[in-house]
């Protein structure tokens, strides 16, 4: 149901908004492209994704990733599953990059 996702959605997003990719090393770089690309799949058709597709514009440029497949590469380090994931996955990275 969309419930949980109306309740955990600012949330994430006020959360990513804290951290500042200038002063952060590669690592947390890393867990936040995950969090960013979950949460930009989870936002799809609500008004949150546009603030995730800034962000990941961010911390792609940040990581230097110009490719899905090595977002990919980063993403595989956290929870992902590319069945459920790849697809929205890959579309919200195409529809930003």
């Amino acid at each position: 149901t969309m419930y949980p996702r109306r309740l955990l959605l600012p949330q994430m997003e006020e959360a990513i908004a804290k951290i500042r990719l200038a002063t952060a090393n590669r690592a947390l770089g890393e867990l936040v492209l995950w969090c960013v690309v979950v949460g930009g799949i989870a936002a799809s058709s609500q008004p949150e994704r546009l603030v995730f597709a800034i962000q990941l514009f961010n911390v792609s440029t940040f990581l230097c990733l110009a490719q899905w497949s090595d977002a990919k590469v980063v993403l595989r380090k956290f929870p992902w599953v590319d069945s459920v994931c790849d697809r929205g996955g890959a579309a919200f990275w195409n529809e930003v990059l």
